[in-house]
Parts: structure tokens; sequence; C-alpha cells
């Protein structure tokens, strides 16, 4: 993101897989805050994780404006049956 200037006017949402691995692997917080500061202000943000400790919710926080937790849960909940159901396979 340093080194080229990117246009992300046309992003509608932004997806963010396996927050929590993420998290764990240094730099990657500081890099995807700062692509969420170059998104639209309307962009719809989609946090996947296949746990939801306290750095989860605070990274969450930093990148949802309002997180619907309900939903969240709902999702991690579907997300982890999901990656169970293909370790049976």
């Amino acid at each position: 993101m340093e080194r080229q200037s990117k246009d992300f006017k046309s992003v509608r949402i932004f997806v963010l897989d396996e927050a929590d691995v993420m998290l764990d692997m240094q730099g990657f917080q500081n890099q995807t805050i700062k692509i969420h500061r170059g998104l639209p202000k309307n962009v719809q943000v989609c946090l996947f994780s296949a746990t939801y400790d306290r750095d989860v919710q605070d990274f969450a926080n930093q990148m949802v404006v309002e997180p619907r937790t309900k939903m969240f849960a709902i999702l991690l909940w579907y997300y982890a049956l999901m990656n169970f159901l293909m370790m049976l396979l």
C-alpha cells in the first residue's frame, strides 16, 4: 500500500478471513487497518474468525463502526461448523 497508490472507490465489501490468524502474524493488523482507511466510508466489512477472543473483538471494533455481534456470532458458528465438516471429509 505504501509503495503504490491504489484506488479503492469501487470497493463495496471488505472481507477479512482468518482474522485470529492474521492477528498472530506480525504486521498484518497494521496493514489491514491502513487498507481499511483507504476504503469508502460506506464499505461493508465482513470479518471471519475461528475464535472470538478479546484481541479479535478489539480488532473487529476497529474495523467495523457498528458491529452486529449477534450476526457475527452466527457467522462465526457457521464458519467453525463448516471447517469441522470439511475436516470430516
